[in-house]
């Protein structure tokens, strides 16, 4: 693959114990079989050794790969999970006060949405105990939750598919830290409906002939599973805290790219600075306040969500890279100055600009949201329950039965590419940047769009 791009100039002088890593040797840095290259260090030299890492992936033992064609004839491969058996525990902590106090079948269908009916049958066929005991009794199923309580599921895992890809590219490695390009799609570490299917497991999994089998991926930052771009990854808790401390003490500066719907008009460079606010925490869903109006809104919200309306300061510098009349698109260079969730396309979406591919607020502001939300729930639990009654609870046909019930035979939809890449991270004396991978939506205007990076003119419109 042609390096586009890469340019770096780094502050050597910097005293920052970031700059005193030792570094590493990769054992697959190079495409050509038996050739190692050194990953090198901003001290000793003006660019990183950026190179794409293979994967050992091997459809048929934990994932099949299914393959559908796009508008425009080209082929979307889905990776999908084999589905599996798993027993995972939950302590009741966990969920920042929610549970604790409240009946355990209120609770935990209001958290994961389903209906009291199914939540009896899975106790009933021991499917969900409470402190490794299984509750049949009615009486018992209402128990008011404890600290120090936890609640065991045997659940059959069906991640949601996502866009294949095989390999990796390494922005920069040492014995603490990796930095690499994430894909879109893809969540940074395992959660509830992407296990299998995040980044941490397959790097420990598919890429441990370059990483080795000890690897242990350690959350610094992240990125939202739709958005590609340089994620800084922990090997040691010494490289987690390294970094924790600069992040902190705001010692560091990200940068995006960003194509929204709409023209904006405004100068090359502008801010906005509405505060956030969270208004529905068990859907993580944030929003800005642009005006008096979405701010008496958002209150109303929170009222009736029983949460506490807490704005957070926020400020984002934009500068327009290039206006698209055709399209009627803008593409920004997006710098947040504050880190709060989702602040990027908040901003932008407040001010009436959304990030293309962005997924609409609007069905999770519905009245008629949760209950949808419980039907779903509801109609999955009680397909898997139908499973278990069939196969019994320790059958592995439990699994294939699945597999062929929600892969094969049927189809999926494409997801709309969010046109959000974070392409940049300064972090005391370095200063990561993506070379090899460039997202979809760049990929026409890259070289232009580089360009202007480099300080090559002014915004530029495209007819």
């Amino acid at each position: 693959m042609k390096r586009l791009a890469n340019w770096r100039t780094f502050n050597t002088s910097s005293s920052s114990s970031l700059s005193e890593m030792p570094l590493v040797k990769s054992k697959k840095a190079s495409s050509k079989k038996g050739e190692s290259t050194i990953i090198h260090h901003p001290k000793n030299a003006n660019k990183f050794q950026n190179f794409l890492v293979p994967s050992k992936f091997r459809e048929g033992e934990e994932y099949v790969l299914t393959h559908q064609q796009r508008e425009d004839h080209s082929i979307y491969t889905f990776r999908h999970v084999i589905p599996y058996i798993h027993v995972y525990n939950q302590n009741v902590e966990n969920y920042e006060g929610r549970m604790i106090g409240k009946p355990f079948r209120e609770a935990y269908c209001s958290e994961y949405g389903i209906d009291e009916n199914t939540f009896s049958r899975m106790c009933e066929m021991g499917v969900i105990t409470l402190n490794h005991q299984q509750i049949t009794a009615a009486r018992k199923q209402v128990q008011k939750l404890r600290e120090g309580d936890s609640f065991q599921v045997r659940d059959i895992r069906m991640d949601r598919p996502i866009k294949h890809f095989d390999q990796l590219e390494i922005i920069y490695e040492n014995e603490d830290f990796v930095v690499v390009t994430k894909p879109d799609s893809v969540c940074v570490h395992p959660i509830r409906r992407y296990h299998k299917n995040s980044l941490f497991y397959m790097m420990e999994h598919e890429y441990d002939e370059h990483f080795g089998n000890d690897l242990h991926c350690k959350t610094i930052h992240r990125l939202d599973r739709q958005t590609s771009g340089v994620l800084i990854i922990g090997k040691t808790s010494k490289g987690v805290n390294l970094f924790q401390k600069q992040f902190k003490g705001q010692q560091m500066s990200k940068q995006y790219i960003a194509k929204v719907h709409g023209l904006i008009r405004e100068n090359s460079n502008f801010e906005i600075n509405d505060p956030l606010v969270c208004i529905q925490p068990w859907d993580g869903l944030y929003k800005s306040i642009p005006n008096r109006e979405k701010d008496l809104e958002y209150r109303e919200l929170c009222t009736k969500n029983q949460i506490k309306f807490d704005p957070k300061p926020s400020r984002t510098k934009f500068q327009v890279l290039l206006r698209n009349e055709q399209e009627n698109t803008t593409t920004l260079l997006c710098t947040p100055i504050t880190g709060r969730t989702h602040q990027i396309r908040e901003h932008l979406s407040g001010r009436g600009f959304p990030i293309i591919g962005e997924e609409s607020s609007k069905t999770k502001l519905d009245p008629e949201y949760s209950e949808k939300r419980i039907d779903t729930g509801t109609d999955i639990w009680n397909y898997k329950l139908d499973l278990f009654e069939k196969y019994g609870l320790e059958s592995p046909q439990v699994a294939m039965q699945a597999l062929e019930d929600t892969v094969y035979g049927r189809s999926f939809q494409i997801p709309q590419d969010l046109c959000l890449f974070s392409f940049r991270y300064k972090v005391g004396p370095f200063d990561f940047q993506s070379a090899l991978f460039v997202p979809e939506f760049l990929k026409r205007d890259w070289k232009e769009i580089c360009f202007m990076l480099k300080g090559g003119g002014n915004n530029r419109k495209r007819n």
